[in-house]
């Protein structure tokens, strides 16, 4: 219901973003990370979810990319 604050803490497989950071990317792969997570952003706002502290260590990239 609105006006609740949820927590909720999940272990996901994958890489942080972060650690990604750690080696270069190319162009399409910097481009097609940050579309991906737009995309996600955008879907959890429009069913009304916010991430209150959303930083490259919260955001997860999956095996298969």
């Amino acid at each position: 219901p609105a006006g609740e604050l949820v927590v909720i803490r999940g272990w996901t497989p994958g890489l942080a973003l972060r650690e990604c950071l750690a080696q270069p990317m190319t162009p399409h792969g910097a481009a097609s990370t940050v579309a991906q997570a737009a995309r996600a952003i955008s879907s959890a706002h429009a069913q009304g979810v916010t991430h209150g502290r959303l930083r490259p260590s919260a955001l997860m990239l999956l095996p298969d990319g």
